[in-house]
């Protein structure tokens, strides 16, 4: 493998992680009993962690409908791509998200 080809995370010859349930990506969410199940269903997948569960599971309940108990404890707190429904709220994301890493780059230039 040369250095600027990705490592797979399985032996399947397309190099897509197997998924539990025959490939049913969907029963990753649908068979969550609570928000804390879904979660740890999440992390459970390759390349998947606690940032990106919480995003999906943001998506999953305000995109898709849905919300096991106590899924808002796993969402983002912020507004997250879970908020986006055209694309102009895309772009209001993108420019918001831009902003508050930049005032995070500021504010920790100030205290170096």
């Amino acid at each position: 493998m040369k250095a600027t080809e990705p490592a797979r995370t399985d032996a399947s010859p397309d190099g897509v992680s197997k998924l539990p349930n025959g490939g049913d990506a969907a029963a990753v969410w649908t068979g969550a009993s609570d928000g804390a199940d879904l979660e740890r269903r999440l992390l459970a997948l390759p390349g998947i962690g606690e940032m990106k569960a919480r995003t999906i599971i943001g998506v999953i309940a305000k995109r898709l409908g849905v919300r096991p108990p106590g899924w808002e404890e796993f969402a983002p707190l912020h507004e997250s791509l879970g908020d986006v429904d055209s694309p102009q709220a895309l772009a209001d994301y993108q420019a918001a998200k831009r902003a508050r890493k930049a005032a995070y780059r500021a504010a920790q230039q100030q205290t170096a």
